[in-house]
């Protein structure tokens, strides 16, 4: 993930039931874009492009917003990091615990767990870089070749 004022790109692989799902979503302050890689070989490359009138908000972002989320939340100090621990979701469909780790000296996330009827999901920051380029946010249609573009 990449962030700078309002623009953001990010790029995700994750293995579910043994297939790999490749995504990759962005804005660079005009253009809003989500890439998702076909899941077999039948299936089809789609790239969603739209012209928000603002920043979308990303499920991505790293403002999750989890406290607007949860009625309770409790933290305590685990070595290097803050560990706060979210329970009683407003929501229902929200995992009943969500457990995120911050680290105590530069305030970077650094964790997020979540688990929910025998599905866990952890996120983990493996490297976080102060002064991104502005070409990282740059929409280049170019670099899907092949995909099933959508312009809404």
């Amino acid at each position: 993930m990449y962030s700078k004022d309002e623009k953001s790109f990010m790029q995700m692989t994750a293995k579910v039931l043994g297939k790999e799902m490749k995504t990759e979503s962005g804005f660079d302050g005009v253009t809003e874009w989500n890439f998702k890689h076909k899941l077999s070989s039948k299936g089809v490359d789609t790239l969603t492009i739209s012209k928000p009138k603002k920043k979308p908000k990303s499920e991505y972002d790293i403002d999750l917003d989890l406290d607007k989320e949860y009625k309770t939340a409790k933290m305590k100090t685990k070595g290097d990091y803050y560990e706060i621990t979210f329970t009683n979701p407003l929501d229902k469909e929200m995992p009943k615990q969500t457990v995120m780790l911050i680290n105590k000296n530069t305030g970077y996330f650094r964790e997020m767990t979540a688990k929910q009827s025998g599905v866990s999901v952890k996120m983990t920051a493996v490297k976080i870089k102060v002064g991104v380029s502005d070409s990282v946010f740059k929409f280049d249609v170019n670099r899907y070749p092949g995909a099933k573009v959508i312009r809404k």
